[in-house]
């Protein structure tokens, strides 16, 4: 459309009267030089396709010639932690089943109770030959490794055992063949359990405690007439003091009077399921009280525990 009476079609030939105003001269003057530069530029490109310049080439790059991310880029890697679970119902019979399948039965005596038959890559411990710890029949037949009545060691492919002689009275001997009781230290995914079976003894000696170390996990009992173990003496809290565990799940004779003391003293939990999954993230800094098996949901009616959290 004529401004002032002229249009402006190139820097060199536009038409800018001088009667236009000022400000219009000005705009003129700048839409003549923006098409003029315009012009400039495709003139440039279309010469620059013409001649094939690398600069206007299209450029292709075949897979194998991708460019790859630096080779020392850290790769995040996700991992969980192992954990292994626990089974507890009655009695002094538990079981440990590692991250990898291995599972550990210590002092069977229901063999229906058992998370699932034994098998071959299954591993026996019996603590004593009293019929509340050792079932003759069950062990006679087990299709894996055992070990009964006797001081040693035991390996597979992803748990260490250690059996430790000691004593079911504090006035019997502590042998380590065909002794009265013994203690077993099973590791496992970085966890060390202990279950001390039907030990009487007032006090660990010397070297029991070096032998099994920093405990993460102790079946222990606290009320048991076989043991001259109860309330009064405190022998079963006494040998706790001494190893100091992170983890306390008592097992065979408990009453309301020695739960009632282990719950005043330490940190208590409950679990309604007779298994429980642990590894070494779980435990706490400090011992504490886990109560499994049958009698928890009684128990749980009187003392309302805290439910224990997979």
């Amino acid at each position: 459309m004529p401004v002032c009476g002229a249009t402006a079609i190139g820097i060199n030939d536009a038409i800018i009267p001088s009667s236009c105003s000022l400000p219009i001269r000005r705009t003129m003057f700048k839409h003549a030089l923006s098409t003029w530069i315009i012009a400039l530029l495709t003139a440039a490109v279309l010469a620059a396709c013409a001649q094939g310049s690398p600069a206007t080439q299209a450029v292709s790059v075949s897979p194998s010639e991708t460019p790859l991310l630096p080779t020392n880029t850290p790769t995040p890697q996700i991992t969980s932690e192992p954990e292994v679970t626990v089974y507890y119902e009655d009695g002094a019979q538990v079981e440990l089943v590692s991250s990898q399948g291995t599972r550990v039965m210590i002092d069977v005596t229901s063999p229906s109770k058992l998370s699932a038959p034994p098998t071959e890559k299954d591993i026996l411990l019996v603590t004593h030959g009293h019929s509340d710890h050792y079932n003759a029949a069950f062990a006679s037949s087990f299709p894996g490794q055992k070990l009964i009545f006797e001081a040693g060691e035991l390996n597979a492919d992803d748990v260490s055992i250690v059996c430790l002689a000691s004593a079911h009275q504090e006035f019997l001997e502590i042998k380590p063949v065909g002794g009265s009781n013994y203690i077993f230290l099973v590791v496992m995914d970085g966890l060390r359990f202990a279950h001390f079976g039907g030990i009487g003894q007032e006090e660990l000696t010397p070297e029991q405690l070096e032998t099994l170390g920093n405990i993460d996990v102790a079946f222990m009992q606290f009320a048991n007439t076989a043991s001259s173990m109860d309330l009064t003496n405190k022998k079963g809290f006494n040998l706790m003091a001494q190893v100091n565990p992170k983890l306390i799940i008592p097992t065979q004779h408990i009453n309301l009077d020695t739960i009632a003391y282990a719950v005043d003293i330490w940190n208590s939990y409950i679990s309604l399921e007779p298994g429980i999954r642990l590894s070494p993230s779980m435990l706490p800094g400090e011992t504490n009280l886990l109560i499994m098996g049958f009698l928890a949901p009684s128990y749980q009616k009187v003392y309302n525990l805290t439910e224990w959290q997979n």
